[in-house]
């Protein structure tokens, strides 16, 4: 039993192995998976600069600064 125990250790390495590459070549084949360029980070980096600069313009405060109450903190 430990012979062929072996073999399908082997076996199912070998398997895994060639499943791996075939997915790769896929992968690559199609382009599917993650890339990392220069240019996929650029254009995040331009979209976060174009999120923040269209942000609603800066807004009074709704209450002032002598409104409001003091509550002291209790620990449970």
């Amino acid at each position: 039993m430990g012979f062929l125990g072996f073999l399908a250790v082997i076996f199912i390495t070998f398997m895994l192995l060639g499943v791996s590459l075939i997915g790769s070549f896929l992968r690559a084949l199609f382009g599917g998976g993650r890339r990392t360029t220069t240019s996929t980070t650029d254009r995040n980096a331009d979209d976060r600069v174009k999120y923040s600069q269209s942000k609603t313009p800066h807004r009074e405060k709704f209450f002032s600064k002598d409104e409001g109450e003091y509550v002291e903190f209790e620990e449970v």
